[in-house]
């Protein structure tokens, strides 16, 4: 196997020196490198060719964007979209608006296929986001106390809000009573 890799790579780095520069580095996967390659001959023809197959070649278009890092949180998906991240130390984040809110039970509901996801790759802390206050619960919390629902919107998991740990937006507002008075002799 190593022969045929090794045999793939040369066809990719022969051609540009034996044929058109541009056609061999675009395509990363054979399919994708014929049909750029026409498009790439065209501009065979100006002086810079060195320097356009290797742009294209690092830019990563067969490749996929590259990979973030650790730090970078990770998106979690339901239905094709984004519903909430998960932070590198293990914290599911979502932003929930105050009109998402279940209101029997009053509760935040979740995919379970967004609960499972998160679980399988190490999270141990949820925290919703509504209306800037920050409501917090453990994984394993999450778990006993949430309620599985159905309304039409796939398999959820719902969190009764009196479960939830809430911080008030208030809260992180520091008193300014008594600063500059004369009350701190």
């Amino acid at each position: 196997m190593n022969s045929s890799t090794d045999t793939n790579a040369t066809s990719r780095v022969a051609p540009p020196t034996t044929e058109d520069s541009p056609a061999p580095p675009a395509p990363p996967a054979p399919t994708s490198g014929k049909g750029q390659g026409p498009s790439s001959a065209s501009s065979a023809s100006s002086p810079s060719t060195s320097s356009a197959p290797s742009s294209a070649s690092s830019s990563g278009v067969a490749d996929g964007p590259p990979a973030p890092p650790s730090t970078c949180p990770r998106p979690l998906y339901a239905s094709g979209r984004v519903v909430a991240s998960l932070d590198s130390d293990g914290t599911l984040r979502r932003v929930v608006r105050s009109n998402h809110i279940l209101r029997s039970p009053p509760a935040i509901a979740f995919d379970a296929s967004v609960i499972a996801t998160a679980e399988s790759l190490g999270c141990r802390h949820i925290v919703c986001d509504v209306s800037g206050d920050s409501y917090a619960v453990t994984m394993r919390a999450f778990r006993h106390a949430a309620v599985p629902l159905n309304r039409g919107h796939g398999e959820q998991l719902a969190m009764p809000l009196h479960a939830w740990t809430v911080t008030s937006a208030d809260a992180y507002t520091m008193p300014l009573q008594g600063f500059g008075s004369d009350d701190a002799e």
